[in-house]
């Protein structure tokens, strides 16, 4: 069934996201120039002041990348197929991939403290508190932390690692055609959605030719 014959009363109202595509690149415009602002803060010399701008800007980031990451997932799968939607897409990813770049070194910088420097500091600033939470869950992981150049190296990765499931998500969904299989006189329509219940179900012969025939078109690429 193509999308427009299904009744609107099913489908996503993107609006509650984003009214329109404008108010969609205000936002990425927004995100890019506050990326630019993490450079302040890469000397790592924090104070109770610092640590909760700092930490106030990663949240603001965070909150608007998930917002434009939310509304691009969401309008490219209305319609794999559409491919200025994948570029939407496309363009939060590489967002999201140069806020990781650019900021990498925060958490870094944090675990160089001690944990009870940072209580100090929730004392002579008492919104620092708000982040307290956050800050304890980050310091139990400290001595699974990389050194600055090895989360610097990962970061500038994260684009590439990325990559290799995007394009298997847009393979399965947009240019990938599975073929119905029968068993015992009854017509089964494939794809990867489908599967998922196939493969669960009691019947083995189902199981079987669910099987074959999905990973028997992967094998082709």
């Amino acid at each position: 069934m193509n999308r427009n014959e299904i009744a609107e009363e099913f489908k996503w109202d993107l609006s509650k996201i984003y009214d329109n595509l404008d108010a969609f690149k205000e936002d990425i415009h927004f995100v890019k120039e506050k990326i630019n602002e993490f450079s302040k803060y890469e000397n790592g010399n924090y104070n109770e002041k610092t640590l909760y701008d700092v930490l106030n800007l990663v949240m603001l980031v965070n909150r608007k990348i998930d917002k434009l990451q939310t509304y691009a997932s969401l309008l490219g799968d209305e319609d794999t197929s559409i491919n200025k939607n994948q570029e939407l897409r496309e363009e939060v990813s590489n967002l999201s991939s140069e806020y990781v770049a650019k900021s990498y070194f925060v958490d870094n910088n944090i675990l160089k403290l001690e944990y009870d420097e940072i209580e100090k500091y929730y004392e002579m600033n008492p919104k620092l508190k708000e982040y307290e939470i956050y800050l304890k869950e980050m310091f139990r992981f400290k001595e699974h932390t990389l050194s600055d150049n090895e989360e610097k190296l990962l970061a500038n990765l994260s684009k590439a690692f990325g990559n290799i499931y995007d394009t298997y998500e847009l393979l399965k969904d947009s240019d990938l055609e599975f073929p119905d299989f029968v068993v015992d006189g009854k017509n089964y329509p494939l794809d990867g959605s489908k599967y998922g219940l196939y493969i669960e179900d009691n019947n083995r012969d189902i199981r079987e030719s669910a099987f074959l025939d999905l990973y028997g078109v992967y094998k082709q690429y």
